[in-house]
């Protein structure tokens, strides 16, 4: 799927990318993920195996259900289904009651989590891993207040040096956590690489970052180069402050998360 598509050129890619979605609950087709057992060893914490499509849904609803009640909900970096390009108007299969989310229209590993400081006071901020922005950066990268007087040349170049350093250590990894997959989205389609979408996304759009934006974006940069090689790393806050954050396993209100798992198991079992 190419980067920064228009809204148009999307739904196309999308709509190639799943044809056939619908055919059957849960049906797998040679795109999908390959099948790993939902606490399979070797698994990331968070992600759920593609051998329990009921829990899949659950998890996916309990987000979209929830991940606004999170403290850093309106950070720029919180993935929010509302502005997310996979939000769909109503379910993508013939069960109405399956999330509104094209992930949840086939079998997928699907990860959330949730950014938290380990140092200081700062907002939890949530974290989707099947995200893609419905708007362009200029909308959704923040102006730094004070941005460094160094060529604007000189921040590319280090953001691609950054970006290339992660994709060389993570493509091959289970994790395959690259930079800025919050601005660039990653492929529903199991087999294809999203390696070079935030280099083609940077080229594109840098033109309309402000100096201030750029500088944001070299931050988030370096955050995810730090996290790819230390676990944490870190963030620029809104009030200028910046924290040092690591990443845990989002989790759903208990109560909620248990009535959504045992309604989506049940259908399950009802189909059968």
């Amino acid at each position: 799927m190419p980067v920064c598509l228009s809204p148009e050129g999307f739904r196309q890619a999308l709509a190639a990318a799943t044809a056939g979605d619908g055919e059957g609950e849960g049906a797998p087709d040679r795109d999908a993920d390959p099948v790993v057992p939902a606490r399979a060893e070797g698994v990331a914490p968070g992600v759920v195996g593609v051998d329990n499509v009921a829990a899949q849904r659950a998890l996916i609803g309990s987000y979209m259900a929830h991940h606004a009640e999170a403290s850093g909900a309106r950070h720029p970096l919180a993935t929010r289904c509302e502005d997310c390009r996979y939000r769909l108007a109503g379910s993508p299969t013939k069960d109405p009651t399956v999330p509104p989310c094209q992930w949840a229209a086939r079998r997928h590993v699907v990860e959330f989590r949730v950014r938290a400081p380990v140092e200081g006071q700062g907002p939890e901020i949530p974290l989707c891993r099947q995200f893609a922005p419905s708007r362009p950066w200029s909308e959704i990268v923040p102006g730094h207040a004070e941005p460094p007087g160094v060529p604007r040349e000189w921040v590319v170049a280090l953001i691609r040096q950054m970006t290339q350093a992660v994709e060389s250590r993570q493509v091959a990894t289970p994790d395959g956590r690259l930079v800025g997959e919050y601005l660039t989205g990653r492929p529903l389609r199991a087999a294809e690489s999203h390696a070079g979408w935030f280099l083609a996304g940077l080229e594109s759009e840098v033109g309309n970052l402000s100096n201030g934006q750029l500088w944001t974006l070299c931050m988030w940069a370096a955050a995810d180069w730090m996290r790819s090689r230390e676990g944490t790393y870190l963030l620029p806050l809104a009030d200028g402050r910046v924290l040092r954050y690591a990443e845990r396993v989002w989790q759903p209100p208990a109560e909620a998360s248990d009535n959504e798992i045992r309604s989506n198991e049940e259908r399950s079992n009802d189909e059968r």
